[in-house]
């Protein structure tokens, strides 16, 4: 007689950071100060720009799901511990602008972790994408200030 085991597709998940009990007052707090500087000082809400950074893979692993037999308390998902990644940073304003996106490529010293000159990055460099670097691949002073100078003064100036 065959002995058949059922398997369950199972998601990979990681720890992640406590969020504060009083995260909803918190998000009302902060829109009621922008509210409140916004008026007080006549702000365009094209001046009103809001942005955000992930981190991507850069090469994607696909291994957030795995088939496990049903039952299993740890399974090994493959691929999980790659850290390579770049950072796109996205920003819009209260007009609902959406600004070109600044990427981050991770290199302590030389500009050769940027893509290849090619049609891609020729593409992204006329739309105003800026193509940068940081000792990490996150966002340091030097990039923020790369963000101010090539992406977010165009803006407000046009």
């Amino acid at each position: 007689m065959k002995q058949y085991i059922y398997c369950i597709y199972h998601v990979a998940t990681i720890t992640i950071s406590k969020l504060p009990p009083n995260l909803l007052t918190q998000g009302y707090t902060m829109a009621y100060k922008v509210v409140d500087l916004v008026k007080a000082y006549s702000i365009p809400p094209t001046f009103v720009v809001n942005n955000g950074q992930n981190g991507i893979h850069v090469v994607p692993n696909g291994a957030e799901r795995t088939w496990e037999p049903k039952g299993t308390k740890d399974m090994q998902v493959l691929g999980l511990e790659d850290k390579r990644q770049i950072t796109t940073m996205v920003s819009s304003s209260a007009t609902r602008d959406l600004l070109p996106p600044q990427i981050v490529f991770t290199n302590r010293t030389t500009f050769k972790s940027l893509p290849p000159n090619n049609q891609g990055k020729t593409n992204y460099i006329k739309d105003d994408w800026d193509l940068t670097f940081s000792e990490s691949h996150w966002s340091s002073l030097e990039t923020t200030k790369k963000f101010f100078t090539n992406i977010l003064l165009p803006y407000l100036q046009s």
